[in-house]
């Protein structure tokens, strides 16, 4: 099937606004978890702090993978459409790379 430049940069564009959203997300969540840090420490029970801290652990790689955790969005969204196809074809870190070349790669095979 032959995929067209605007499908994939449909996709890319999604992509990216989920990258954006989950990214944003995580910030002001760790953000809240800087600012709470202290009040936990001195006023809360133990237990809330080891969450915050386990939470943090967790929250902070998570935005060194969020081509992945973005592109498992995307495969998600695009099961029931005419994007399937090509979103099957697709990497996560496809993102960061010029649609043109991408489109090089679906249609000719990646080296």
């Amino acid at each position: 099937m032959s995929f067209t430049l605007e499908q994939l940069e449909t996709i890319h564009a999604k992509q990216r606004s989920s990258k954006i959203w989950i990214g944003s997300g995580l910030g002001i969540f760790l953000i809240v978890v800087f600012f709470t840090f202290a009040m936990l420490v001195d006023k809360a029970p133990p237990i809330f702090f080891k969450i915050e801290a386990v939470a943090a652990m967790v929250a902070i790689p998570m935005l060194f993978l969020l081509n992945h955790i973005s592109f498992f969005f995307i495969q998600r969204r695009f099961t029931q459409s005419p994007y399937r196809e090509l979103v099957s074809k697709l990497l996560p870190g496809d993102v960061d790379e010029k649609p043109e070349k991408v489109l090089g790669f679906v249609h000719k095979g990646r080296e």
